[in-house]
């Protein structure tokens, strides 16, 4: 009887660490992360710099990673056009 109730214990406990294992693995969290980068992208040069493209203004920024320098090139308004070259409102 004694020996029953041991084997009982431990398949209980048994199935309830393995509820807790499993539960990660067949419904994983989904991870979503914001920053103040979303909707940048970076291009190298090879020069030693990048390109920065807006992908919601559609600004244009080069950065020279020797001089330091920082260049405003524009926005894009539409493919293949030329770039309007106004500064954003910060930059004014």
């Amino acid at each position: 009887m004694n020996n029953l109730y041991i084997k009982t214990c431990l398949t209980a406990i048994v199935l309830l660490l393995a509820t807790i294992v499993l539960k990660p693995i067949l419904s994983p969290t989904v991870a979503e992360a914001q920053s103040p980068a979303n909707g940048i992208q970076i291009s190298a040069q090879g020069n030693g710099g990048f390109l920065l493209y807006d992908n919601t203004t559609g600004r244009l920024w080069s950065y020279d990673l020797f001089r330091g320098n920082v260049g405003y090139w524009g926005r894009i308004a539409l493919p293949g056009k030329p770039l309007v070259k106004n500064l954003p409102a910060e930059r004014q």
